[in-house]
C-alpha cells in the first residue's frame, strides 16, 4: 500500500464518524494555519504521514459531543498559534493525549508505517497488547470492529510492556 492509498483508508475512518469532513495532508509546512481540526476539516501538522497521524488518532478519540469544537475541545494545539478553550477536566484532557499517542503507534502499525519514527518523534516505546485492550474499551467505536480484531492480533515482537507505562506524567 502506498501513501496516497493510506490516506484513502485514513480518510473513510475519519468520515465515518464525521460524514463529510476533509482532511488536507500537508505536503510541506503550512504556514499559520488555525485551527488542526475546526470541526470539519482536519489540516493535520507535521511532513510525514507517520506524524499527521497524530490528529487522526485524536479525532478518533473523541467524544462525539467535542467533534464539532476545534481542536476537539481539548485547548490549544502547542503547534499553532490559536487559544481554543478546554471543555474537559485537564486530567481527562492528559489522559485522552496519551490514548492518542497510543492510537497513533496502532494506525501507523496497522497501515504498515514506521512504528520506529513514531517512536522517536514522540520518544515512547512500542504499543502493548494491554494497550490495545484499554483503548478497544475506552473507544470502542474507534475503529471499525474488525480493525480492532487486527490490532489485538498484532505480533509479539510489538507488544513489550514499556517502562513508564505506569507513569502518567510521561508525555507519550
Amino acid at each position: 500500500m502506498n501513501d496516497h492509498e493510506r490516506e484513502q483508508v485514513l480518510r473513510s475512518l475519519v468520515r465515518r464518524l464525521v460524514p463529510g469532513a476533509r482532511i488536507y495532508f500537508p505536503r510541506r509546512r503550512a504556514p499559520g494555519v488555525g485551527y488542526s481540526w475546526n470541526g470539519r476539516h482536519l489540516r493535520p501538522t507535521g511532513l510525514t504521514l507517520e506524524s499527521q497521524i497524530h490528529e487522526i488518532a485524536h479525532l478518533l478519540l473523541a467524544s462525539p459531543d467535542r467533534l464539532k469544537l476545534p481542536e476537539f475541545g481539548l485547548g490549544p494545539d502547542p503547534y499553532r498559534r490559536n487559544d481554543p478553550p478546554c471543555v474537559i477536566p485537564q486530567e481527562e484532557a492528559d489522559r485522552e493525549e496519551l490514548d492518542t499517542c497510543d492510537m497513533q503507534q496502532l494506525l501507523v502499525r496497522l497501515l504498515g508505517l514506521s512504528e520506529a519514527a513514531v517512536q522517536n518523534e514522540y520518544s515512547t516505546a512500542p504499543i502493548t497488547a494491554e494497550s490495545v485492550r484499554r483503548l478497544h474499551a475506552r473507544y470502542p467505536n474507534a475503529l471499525p470492529e474488525a480493525w480492532w480484531q487486527r490490532a489485538l492480533s498484532l505480533e509479539p515482537r510489538a507488544l513489550e510492556p514499556r517502562a513508564h507505562e505506569s507513569d502518567p506524567s510521561h508525555p507519550c
